[in-house]
């Protein structure tokens, strides 16, 4: 597939692949691009590339890009978000179904966000996100996925980032998304993640609540 994956044919609504130059590897924790890849990067398909405007609309500008490789993705769940004013996700430019049993999801890179963990774990120390944006960012992201039956699911610090500059917080990775009380968690969940799920498990709004309170918890903890 990569770098050069094809649309899926067989699919609903077969996409387009979108031109794209790769620049490299994004660290799977902080976001980062990687000179070298370990092995904690080496599996995981996410990356930094560069995207051409759309020249038949007169956008001759090129932006810089996140593009990620995934089994499942939860589309209308990140648009729902993302198109909301003000944006409480990145960006989705595309979202395809290629050849290989994944998705290509490509979205705006937000180089002047960080997961939550970030700030308080980075050398020298950054100070720490707002308690308060984060809060107000995250719940109404989670009300407005609650509003559609959607349950988040996987609402851990590095799946929050927060702009320092901009004094916002936003949500990513949708792989796990699914509806309340009706779709279930990965049977190969992490345990460690904390996130006081099973396995297999059916997904209940109460589940993201929980887990936000979770994070708020350990913000205040890693903050005083």
């Amino acid at each position: 597939m990569y770098p050069s994956p094809t649309a899926d044919p067989s699919w609903t609504t077969p996409g387009k692949i979108p031109e794209l130059e790769y620049i490299s590897k994004l660290d799977r924790m902080d976001g980062d691009p990687l000179v070298t890849v370990d092995e904690d990067n080496r599996h995981h398909g996410i990356y930094l590339a560069r995207m051409p405007g759309d020249a038949s609309a007169g956008d001759t500008s090129t932006r810089v890009v996140l593009v990620k490789f995934t089994a499942k993705y939860n589309e209308a769940a990140h648009r729902l978000l993302a198109d909301h004013n003000p944006p409480l996700a990145p960006a989705l430019y595309h979202c395809v179904r290629v050849i290989g049993g994944v998705h290509m999801v490509v979205m705006e890179c937000m180089l002047n966000a960080k997961p939550l963990h970030y700030f308080l774990l980075s050398s020298p120390r950054s100070p720490p996100p707002n308690a308060d944006v984060v809060r107000r960012d995250v719940r109404k992201a989670l009300d407005l996925l609650h509003g559609q039956d959607f349950v988040f699911g996987d609402l851990h610090q590095p799946n929050i980032l927060y702009s320092s500059n901009d004094e916002r917080a936003f949500l990513v990775d949708f792989d796990w998304v699914g509806k309340h009380e009706v779709d279930r968690y990965p049977p190969c969940l992490d345990p460690t993640l904390g996130l006081g799920v099973d396995r297999w498990g059916v997904m209940r709004k109460l589940d993201d609540d929980a887990n936000l309170e979770k994070v708020m918890r350990w913000l205040s903890d890693k903050s005083s």
